[in-house]
């Protein structure tokens, strides 16, 4: 009973990185969106991209799994009332401020 112990702690991690690697992909879909409007919010030393559209809320920000690193740019490209094609992963989750974040955009 002792040495299966030792052993659940390893396997829970070792798949909690798994899902983590793979969620983007899991998740991942593509919109088509009217962009609203766009805001930066910055928390004490950190900051990430809100973007408004006709199909809700998505998130702008880095993401080292799916090589994306140039959000900064990305959020300069989007323009209001401009409509877009988005590669967006994840989901709303509203009791933890969490959206689906932006991976790659294309003007319509």
């Amino acid at each position: 009973m002792i040495k299966i112990r030792y052993f659940v702690l390893p396997i829970l991690v070792a798949l909690g990185i798994l899902l983590w690697t793979v969620f983007p992909f899991l998740t991942s879909r593509e919109v088509t969106v009217t962009v609203q409007d766009k805001d930066r919010i910055t928390k004490t030393d950190t900051s990430y991209y809100l973007i408004y559209t006709d199909q809700g809320v998505y998130e702008n920000t880095d993401c080292w799994i799916c090589f994306k690193f140039a959000s900064s740019n990305l959020y300069g490209d989007l323009r209001i009332g401009e409509t877009y094609n988005l590669k967006v992963y994840g989901w709303r989750v509203p009791i933890v401020s969490m959206y689906p974040n932006i991976w790659k955009i294309k003007h319509d």
